[in-house]
């Protein structure tokens, strides 16, 4: 068989596409800053930049958490969601305007949710971005005894004491609602789950129920890892006890796909070398060929140089 076509077949199935799943991640560049406030009213701007390492298109919601209200106001974001293409990044500023507060140390977080552009659930009526990714750039606030002392006070009063908010508005946890959780994963994986309310402390009866392709259920919390067992369809929902909020497919395959991938690139690997150990011989043979028959011509034009000479040597004949 040509050695030539050969090589071709090896690198065509060397490089023949294999089944993998298109993730979806982000990095976020910034440095964790730890503040300390001596007066207020306080302000400091920062920023960082959020970079989309996914092959596709995707939306990145900002939001604030901090463990207080008052707290969390401090902080304003800009822009609050930003559309990044794949492997582009964006600048982010934030602003801390600290008009008064207690003295204590506190946590801030600007966590960045990240939503395929390209694929949508539902959550009742509406159709809703699944989130895919996130991440979070943390603030470490200081408020010193002298700047609260001055301000609020020295000891922040328990929630229970705390004046109750007037007019609380409504969360419409449907539109709000996440559930992040991979499309593809192979039997025996252990996948951490993560369901919520984009901006607001998830309720209490808000679950994620898995059901297996066959047909059991399984209620979880909304922060939870889980090994999938069992190869086939699986369905993940958030939901509360009156409706389901959000609905999404988890695709769990058999190990051996990804061994069998594996092994075929070895297999291939072994084939490609053996192709170039078969071209090698068979180029040192096309070298001795050529040197036997270079060998031969040689051979063949001394023996037509010797003649010459012996005939140029003799006498011609008298008498012709």
């Amino acid at each position: 068989m040509n050695t030539r076509f050969i090589l071709v077949l090896l690198f065509l199935f060397l490089f023949m596409p294999c089944p993998s799943q298109a993730e979806m991640g982000m990095g976020i560049s910034g440095r964790t800053e730890a503040l300390v406030i001596e007066q207020f009213p306080y302000v400091y701007e920062g920023r960082f930049s959020i970079h989309n390492t996914s092959d596709t298109a995707c939306l990145y919601v900002l939001a604030v958490a901090s463990p207080y209200e008052d707290v969390t106001e401090w902080v304003a974001v800009s822009p609050a969601a930003v559309e990044i293409a794949s492997n582009g990044y964006a600048d982010i500023k934030y602003t801390i305007a600290a008009p008064g507060g207690y003295t204590g140390d506190y946590d801030i977080r600007i966590i960045a949710n990240g939503y395929a552009l390209s694929g949508e659930g539902t959550t009742g009526d509406r159709p809703v971005s699944y989130l895919q990714t996130s991440g979070s750039l943390r603030i470490s606030v200081n408020v010193t005894h002298n700047a609260g002392d001055a301000s609020l006070g020295t000891t922040r009063p328990h929630e229970a004491d705390a004046p109750a908010a007037e007019d609380p508005q409504p969360v419409d946890v449907g539109s709000q609602a996440y559930l992040d959780v991979p499309t593809d994963v192979s039997v025996g994986t252990a996948v951490r789950l993560r369901g919520g309310i984009i901006g607001h402390e998830a309720p209490a009866s808000l679950c994620i129920v898995l059901s297996s392709p066959m047909g059991e259920s399984y209620a979880l919390p909304t922060d939870y890892t889980y090994t999938f067992r069992e190869e086939g369809v699986w369905t993940a929902r958030l939901t509360l006890p009156d409706a389901p909020l959000v609905e999404r497919q988890i695709r769990v395959r058999p190990v051996r796909a990804a061994g069998m991938a594996g092994g075929a690139y070895a297999v291939a690997g072994g084939l490609l070398l053996l192709g170039f150990l078969a071209l090698h011989r068979e180029r040192k043979k096309g070298q001795k060929r050529r040197e036997k028959s270079e060998a031969r011509h040689q051979t063949t034009l001394s023996s037509i140089s010797l003649k010459s000479k012996t005939l140029e040597g003799r006498e011609m004949p008298k008498g012709l």
